[in-house]
Order: C-alpha cells, then sequence, then structure tokens
C-alpha cells in the first residue's frame, strides 16, 4: 500500500494498520527509517495527521536531520522550515534529549540554566581536588574517569553505591587510588551545578521522567532503538505508552555500545506488535555472510532476501602500516603505495566510498594521506572538508578567480574577464569568467588577503567581511574591485600558487595552507558550482566525496565500497577477553562495519603494530578476488 508522498510498499500495513501502534525490526539495509517515513506520510495523506502532529527521537542529530530532509523531499515541510527546525512544526523531530529539553522548556522548565561543558568539569575538578578534568598528559585525567563513572551510574539507573558495577570503575580505582566516593562526588557536584547555575545534559532526560513530559502530538517515532541504554530506554516507554501511535524502529543485532548500558532486550522487551522486515536493499549476499561471520556463536541473525542485484565483492589486503610519531607530533602515513588511503580511492573511483575503523585516533591516522595528496573528504574527527569551513572557503575562492582579472567598465563598477595567465591555470576560456563568489567564501578571502594588497585598513576589511558573510548570498567577484588592489589580480589569482601568500592569521582563524594547495593541485574546480540563482548557497558540494567514520559512528552509513580496517585497541581486548557479554557486543561492532556496503567491502589487515587482530581469518575464505581493481585515474 502506498501513499501519495511516497511509493515506497509499506511492510506489515495488511495486520499493522497505520493508525496502530508497532515496532520494525530490520537487518542493515532494510529500510527500517524508510519504512517509518512511509508509515508517518501514509498518516499525512489519509488520516489528517500534520506534521505539528509528529514526534521523532533520534539517537544521533544527524539521523534527524536525514529525517527532516526527507520530509521536504516528500513536500510536506519547506526548505525555508529547516533554517530553524527548533521552531514551529518541526520542532520535535530531533534527538532524545533535544526534544526532552524542549518539552522541559515550554511545560515545566528544569532551571533556566547554561548546559554543563568542558570547562565547567575542569574548573570543578581544579577546585575541588586540585587535579585536572583532562590535561595534555592523558595518563593523569582523573577528573574524566571520576565523571565517566558518575555519568555511566545515571545513565544506566543505577545509585552511586553502585559504582563498582560500571566497566570504568576499576580504571578509575586503580589510577586514582584516593578519589572520593561516588555518593560524595554527586553531593559535590551538584552543589556546584546549583552555585554556577548549570544543568547536566542527562537532567533533560531525568526531568521529563519525573515530571511525566510526553511530546504533545498524536504520533510518537523513536528511531534507533537499539542505541538505548536504560534512562533513554525509561523515557522511551513512557513516551511510547502516552502516544496514540507509537513507531520504533531497530535491530537488536546492531546494539554495540553495551558499555553504555544498551541491551537488545530493550527493543525485544516493548509490548507492541512487531513487523520483521525481510529484505535487504543494500547489502548483497557475499557481504551479508562475512558480516554475519563475525556473530557466529553469539547470534542468529535473521537472514533476509537479497533485492540487490549484485553478488558483491570481498578483498582482502595488507597495505604499509601507519603510525604515529610522538617526537614530531605527526602521522607517518604512507601514500602513494598499493592499497594505501588514496590508492583505494583512485581504484574505485566514481564509487561512493566509507573508511571505517575501531577508533577516532585510527580515522585520524587514514585520513592523513588524504590531506596529504589533495582528496578531499569528509570526517568524523573534524579534519575533514566539510567541517573545516574556513579551508573549505579558501579553496574555494582560490579556485573561482583562478585566473581571473577585473575590466572596470564604468568608474569604480567591474566586470571579471579571463586573465593572460588563465590557459597556465587550465581555465577554459572559451567559457564566460566566473561572475560570484559565495559570500563566506568572499569573507574568507578578504581576512586572509595580506594588508598590502588592501584598499582599507585591516580593521575595515575585516567589518566589510563580516557583513557579506552575516547570511549566505552571492557576491559579485567584480564587487572586490572596490576593496583590493589591482596587484590582488596580478598575484592571488595563480591557484595553488597564491597559497603562499595568504595570511595564515592564528587560533581559530588557522588555515593550514598546505593542505590547500595541495587540494588546488590535485583538483581543478571548486567543491560545487554556484547557481546564478542562489538556490544552492546552503550547500557544500561534499556529499559525494569519501567519508571516513568510526565504526559506531556509521551506524545508518551505506556507500557503494566500504573500506574496514581491522584492529581493536589493547583496552578493548583486555575487556573482551574478560567478559563474553563484551565480546558478544565486539562481534555486533564488526557486523555493524561488514554491512555497510552495497558493492564492496576492503579489509585492510595488520596496518597498526599497537593494535590487536579481531575480524577472523576466516574471512579470507570468503574473498572474491585475489587483487584490488586496476586505478580508474
Amino acid at each position: 500500500m502506498k501513499s501519495e508522498h511516497t511509493t515506497i510498499e509499506i511492510a506489515g500495513v495488511d495486520n499493522i494498520p497505520v493508525t496502530e501502534s508497532l515496532k520494525i525490526n530490520g537487518p542493515p539495509g532494510t529500510g527500517k527509517t524508510t519504512q517509518g517515513i512511509a508509515r508517518v506520510l501514509k498518516l499525512i495523506d489519509e488520516h489528517g495527521i500534520d506534521v505539528s502532529d509528529i514526534a521523532w527521537a533520534t539517537y544521533r542529530r544527524s539521523l534527524a536531520d536525514d529525517v527532516l530532509e526527507e520530509f521536504v523531499k516528500k513536500g510536506i515541510i519547506t526548505r525555508e522550515e529547516l533554517d530553524e527546525p527548533w521552531y514551529g512544526r518541526t520542532q520535535f523531530v530531533s534527538t532524545t534529549h533535544a526534544d526532552a529539553r524542549r518539552l522541559a522548556d515550554s511545560d515545566a522548565p528544569v532551571r533556566d540554566w547554561d548546559t554543563v561543558c568542558w570547562r565547567d568539569k575542569q574548573g570543578f575538578c581544579l577546585d575541588q581536588y586540585s587535579l585536572p578534568y583532562q590535561s595534555q598528559d592523558s595518563t593523569s585525567d582523573y577528573g574524566s574517569l571520576l565523571f565517566d563513572v558518575y555519568y555511566w551510574l545515571v545513565n544506566n539507573c543505577l545509585p552511586m553505591s553502585a559504582a563498582h558495577k560500571c566497566p570504568m570503575y576499576t580504571e578509575l580505582d586503580a589510577s586514582w587510588k584516593s578519589h572520593p566516593s561516588l555518593t560524595q562526588f554527586a553531593e559535590d557536584w551538584e552543589a556546584y551545578k546549583r552555585d554556577n547555575q548549570l544543568v547536566d545534559f542527562h537532567e533533560y532526560l531525568t526531568h521529563a521522567l519525573e515530571n511525566e513530559l510526553c511530546p504533545p502530538t498524536e504520533v510518537v517515532v523513536i528511531d534507533e532503538y537499539h542505541d538505548a541504554y536504560p534512562l533513554l530506554h525509561e523515557v522511551g516507554k513512557m513516551w511510547i505508552e502516552a502516544a496514540d501511535i507509537a513507531i520504533v524502529l531497530g535491530d537488536p543485532q546492531q546494539v554495540v555500545n553495551t558499555h553504555e548500558g544498551a541491551s537488545p532486550k530493550f527493543f525485544e522487551e516493548l509490548d507492541i506488535p512487531e513487523v520483521q522486515l525481510d529484505t535487504t536493499w543494500r547489502v548483497p549476499p557475499v557481504l551479508w555472510h562475512a558480516a554475519t561471520d563475525v556473530l557466529d556463536g553469539w547470534h542468529d541473525p535473521h537472514e533476509p532476501a537479497f533485492n540487490n542485484p549484485r553478488e558483491g565483492n570481498l578483498y582482502e589486503i595488507h597495505p604499509p602500516q601507519i603510525d604515529y610519531n610522538n617526537d614530531t607530533d605527526t602521522w607517518q602515513s604512507p601514500a602513494g603505495q598499493y592499497g594505501t588511503p588514496d590508492d583505494l580511492v583512485e581504484r574505485f573511483a566514481g564509487q561512493s566510498m566509507l573508511i571505517l575503523a575501531r577508533t577516532q585516533r585510527m580515522v585520524e591516522g587514514i585520513t592523513q594521506p588524504w590531506l596529504d595528496t589533495g582528496i578531499l573528504f569528509r570526517s568524523q574527527v573534524g579534519n575533514g572538508w566539510r567541517k573545516n569551513d574556513r579551508r573549505r572557503h579558501l579553496y574555494n575562492a582560490l579556485q573561482r578567480i583562478r585566473g581571473v582579472h577585473l575590466e572596470m567598465v564604468k568608474w569604480n563598477v567591474y566586470d571579471t574577464c579571463w586573465g593572460h595567465h588563465a590557459e597556465n591555470q587550465g581555465r577554459d576560456t572559451e567559457a564566460d569568467a566566473p561572475v560570484y563568489l559565495h559570500s563566506s567564501e568572499a569573507a574568507a578571502l578578504l581576512r586572509h588577503t595580506p594588508a598590502k594588497y588592501l584598499q582599507q585598513p585591516r580593521n575595515a576589511t575585516d567589518k566589510y567581511a563580516r557583513h557579506i558573510s552575516d547570511s549566505p548570498r552571492l557576491v559579485q567577484i567584480g564587487d572586490l574591485g572596490a576593496v583590493v588592489t589591482d596587484e590582488f589580480w596580478e598575484l592571488m589569482t595563480h591557484g595553488p600558487a597564491s597559497v603562499k601568500l595568504l595570511v595564515d592569521r592564528q587560533g581559530k582563524a588557522h588555515i593550514e595552507p598546505e593542505y590547500i594547495r595541495i587540494a588546488l593541485v590535485r583538483n581543478s574546480s571548486p567543491t560545487f558550482e554556484l547557481d546564478e540563482t542562489g538556490e544552492n548557497l546552503y550547500e557544500d558540494g561534499l556529499d559525494s566525496v569519501p567519508v571516513a567514520k568510526t565504526i559506531h559512528a556509521s551506524k545508518g552509513s551505506e556507500a557503494d565500497v566500504a573500506i574496514v580496517y581491522d584492529g581493536i585497541t589493547r583496552a578493548i581486548q583486555q575487556s573482551v577477553r574478560c567478559d563474553p557479554r563484551h565480546e558478544a557486543n565486539e562481534d555486533r561492532v564488526w557486523y555493524v562495519g561488514l554491512s555497510r556496503a552495497k558493492e564492496s567491502v576492503v579489509i585492510a589487515r595488520d596496518v597498526w603494530w599497537w593494535a590487536d587482530d579481531y575480524l577472523p581469518f576466516t574471512l579470507s575464505n570468503r574473498t572474491t578476488n585475489t587483487a584490488l581493481p586496476e586505478k580508474q585515474v
């Protein structure tokens, strides 16, 4: 059965109509969120439900953003509503914490205080114990360990006297033998928060429970329920029971954070009808069986039908090792060799790619060759081109003005034209010269242009840059003619050669010029082309670049190709050996990683000398190819 806004067949609708509550259980790639959206659209089309009647609670902010984007594509909300989605009809389409906070703000305020941040924890630990919350020497983060145990107890709905049950308590006790009891710590921390008018993140959830605050909507959708720990589960149960229609989405086999208290039983024990999704649209058979091999012995996953026409490709490689030099504080990440991250991008050119590793530290090392070779990418750890706005804006600005010159058409009015060096810069001089910059690009370029190429003092130019970047808009390149000197157009329009002239202002304005230069050498165009109507001002053109994440952060993600770097830290290995529950959880982590690809998985082994192997070597028997594809570029 389909609705006006979607052509998706709604699973199980003959037995459980859209007007009834249910939980949807689906292995990777079966479309749990898509099915949830399809049911919501049916309610909107045929049962008089408005978006304002829907609360959609997620574990990750990024998934809430994806749901809102789908609502825009289906035409049930406008693009303008995404400018401030926390207001209006979409205010309860967010994370569970954010939904709880909005309930508190509108109904029974927690306290109109600031949310606790790193600075507050640091100040408390220094004041109370004369020790830092976190320090540059990670071996002495006693305060951080203490807070970790405290938050674990709160999130698991346990009293402070049960601290010994926390997985991190042993490390705290061994590292800081004279640490205060958790009961005393909690009392001191509560007093500090009162004195400084602070509220903890989890208090939005506990406040909702204590005051029985539920979304004032007819429909409640809770996505990624397999990520719920006890406190989230208690809030989720309350909201499910209060809703006229509850839709719960999850997969017990994807529970990967048992160290936080998550458990498959929370989803399994929900007393509402269940629909089991039986077809995976993503994972081909070879890759599905490789993923489930990792679960062998602990789990018996439901095997779906395969709607992916491909059989799938499984590769295994042993690329050069990646290491970190503590003396120089730099990564030693080889590039240009068989199986290195940059080599993999070239071999799988034209296909979407996910790079997956167990820890953020590993992700940082894997992505270094991309920075060193000018590959544009996105990254969970903040070194990618999406999160680093300033680097991206400067790169795009220098690409757009590459080979460009100005001609005065009348007094102090300029148009763009091609300069004498345009062909040497690889520009197509038969086409019109570019006319526009994004306002953020123009502002970044002016902020980092040497003062001698500016017609005004630096503070006046910075003020002008702030003015033009206060909201996304098109800025005519010709308008810069009144701001910069003629020498600017002679020297700042040579692409990579112009980077050395940029002013690298320190602090938050640091721009990593060498990475910009290398990217300009490798690539001949900006990350996206500006639409002269201004319709794509909120885009960055990076949706299709390679993405690097931890396996935990990859849940819900998919790509044509997944590169899975085998290896766990010694701390994880010790945890796995000591507790079968942790081993079962670790199996599920790697099951998630191996089930992200629609076409190919590459398992990279022996990359870290300081990490232990985890993936079974029997997976080698499932490999379909002895060598990687030939390079495409």
